[in-house]
């Protein structure tokens, strides 16, 4: 449990550390306040062998600029502006901390980060199982050749240019085609 909270401390703080009106002790005593608040909350709701039971009272959220109550107390009890914290983060975002595994999503229809997965104890993350017992099935197929036939053509007419490669990755690691 003590990885798991360091690691989703990390994380927001990563965010929080760069507004500038947050002096680097008061951010270290918001870390420490948030870790004492974090692990007292989650004691009776760790189940190593039932990840998935106690899931969402283990969430942390900020959504439509609504602090989490835990992320509030450690801001009253640290000193640190709720304002501040509130201006740093990202419009929305949920912070899952789970035995093995922390993740979050930022915005409805974004997909789940995983920060932290510790895959020792055998056991996958709560992710990895949905993944895995999804029937999602993706067929990639050749493009039409009219398309294929402009790409040629295109590629042609620039001789004086190196070809390019047709494709390439996006940041999601989707193929997709060069213009």
């Amino acid at each position: 449990m003590q990885t798991e909270i360091e690691r989703a401390i990390d994380f927001l703080t990563s965010y929080i550390e760069k507004h500038p009106s947050i002096p680097r002790d008061k951010l270290e005593g918001w870390r420490g306040q948030l870790q004492a608040i974090l692990k007292q909350r989650f004691q009776a709701h760790w189940d190593t062998d039932n990840v998935i039971k106690g899931n969402g009272y283990r969430a942390i959220t900020f959504l439509r600029n609504e602090l989490d109550f835990v992320l509030l107390e450690a801001c009253k009890t640290s000193g640190v502006s709720s304002i501040h914290v509130t201006e740093s983060l990202p419009r929305e975002l949920v912070l899952w901390i789970d035995p093995y595994n922390v993740s979050y999503r930022s915005g409805d229809h974004m997909n789940v980060i995983t920060i932290y997965e510790d895959r020792s104890h055998g056991k996958l993350s709560l992710l990895m199982q949905q993944r895995a017992k999804s029937k999602v099935k993706v067929t990639i197929s050749k493009p039409p050749a009219h398309m294929v036939g402009n790409q040629t053509a295109t590629t042609a007419s620039n001789s004086s240019n190196p070809p390019e490669d047709a494709s390439s990755t996006n940041r999601s690691g989707t193929a997709v085609l060069a213009n």
